[in-house]
């Protein structure tokens, strides 16, 4: 398996910045790209980790709602509904708007409350 700092360029994987760019500049074409590997399974047992840390105590959902902007706290929502997690989404969420006031500043609050149910 290759690593997270591995690009793709042509064929040639290599970890090697510097080799990526020489196998781009050998190109004729200037179409190619060296494009970036994630490791997508790693990718989804650190999500998955993360939101084990909502579901193992309430104190970390409050933490992240009370101390996390607005935007920071709908990433965490976005992530806790992609892991299908949907109680604790709506639980931060909510927590959020109740300790911050800003409801106005979460249009999709009620469709993630809805999900939930």
């Amino acid at each position: 398996m290759h690593s997270t700092h591995d690009f793709i360029v042509n064929g040639v994987i290599t970890s090697s910045p510097d080799v990526a760019r020489a196998e781009l500049a050998g190109e004729e074409t200037d179409n190619r790209k060296a494009v970036k590997v994630f490791d997508l399974h790693a990718i989804c047992e650190a999500s998955d980790a993360l939101g084990g840390l909502f579901r193992a105590d309430g104190e970390f959902t409050e933490a992240i709602a009370e101390h996390c902007a607005c935007g920071e706290v709908d990433v965490f929502v976005a992530l806790l509904q992609a892991l299908s997690d949907y109680d604790n989404a709506a639980a931060l969420l909510s927590h959020h708007i109740e300790t911050d006031q800003c409801e106005a500043k979460h249009p999709n609050a009620a469709e993630v409350q809805a999900a939930a149910a």
